[in-house]
């Protein structure tokens, strides 16, 4: 195993996800090619079948040739089962998938790169010396994983949604409605934001702006996100949009 380990590229997988107040469990640019790779589901031939079937040593989790603990990932409740994790809530790996024929009928192949997140295009997991499940992977970010489809967030994210029920129907994470603010430094009240959040939705209760990375939109909302919304950034980002400084924390909102 030490030998192995060492002859390629591996990094550790970081599961840590700071979380404060969670309401709602929702996960370095890719290297080489888009995401789609099919080698890293089932064996080495790239057929996304293999191994699938049994279980591990442990009887814990469902067998796969990326997943050979005998217990399952000791990870707590906000670093498995989110959005970006190839972990399910019980510390199971979900499968691996190249292209949505290697998912079931009912799930979709996710990648969470597009989303911001970066999962390993080969991760693995093997108990370490302590017997503890211990995992690695190939520094990139082109893996992806089958996620279920009523889970999974729309393909263009959440963005642009602006009706409450149509946002949590998508799977989306939250609706609100917020001040926006123009270059310019015009304020409109009550505007939709439709939010997707990777982890846990927390932070404190203070009016902080945030520009979304897209449209470059400015919105003042009501909580200080530890995690901002998925395409969000704080308007704290040294390339923040003229927007951003339309409005100071501490004083009124001007609409």
């Amino acid at each position: 195993m030490d030998g192995w380990m060492a002859s390629k590229k591996w990094v550790v997988l970081a599961l840590a996800i700071p979380g404060c107040i969670v309401h709602k469990a929702v996960g370095d640019g890719p290297e080489g090619s888009s995401g789609t790779n099919s080698a890293t589901s089932g064996d080495e031939s790239g057929d996304p079948t293999a191994g699938s079937a049994g279980e591990t040593a442990g009887g814990l989790c469902p067998d796969s040739p990326q997943f050979l603990c005998t217990k399952p990932y000791p990870c707590s409740a906000e670093t498995c089962g989110g959005l970006l994790s190839w972990f399910d809530v019980d510390g199971c790996p979900r499968p691996s998938c190249g292209q949505p024929e290697d998912c079931a009928a009912d799930e979709v192949c996710f990648r969470p790169f597009d989303f911001g997140g970066c999962q390993s295009s080969a991760p693995v997991c093997e108990d370490d010396a302590n017997g503890e499940c211990s995992c690695g992977g190939t520094a990139d970010c082109n893996g992806s994983f089958c996620l279920p489809a009523d889970e999974a967030p729309p393909a263009q994210g959440c963005y642009g949604i602006a009706d409450s029920a149509a946002c949590l129907a998508a799977n989306c994470s939250e609706f609100e409605t917020v001040p926006l603010l123009a270059a310019d430094c015009t304020c409109t009240a009550g505007a939709p934001a439709c939010l997707l959040f990777a982890t846990g939705i927390g932070g404190s209760a203070a009016p902080s702006a945030f520009f979304h990375e897209v449209s470059g939109d400015v919105a003042i909302f009501d909580t200080d996100w530890l995690t901002p919304p998925i395409g969000w950034r704080p308007c704290s980002s040294e390339d923040a949009p003229a927007g951003c400084g339309c409005w100071v924390p501490g004083e009124p909102i001007p609409c």
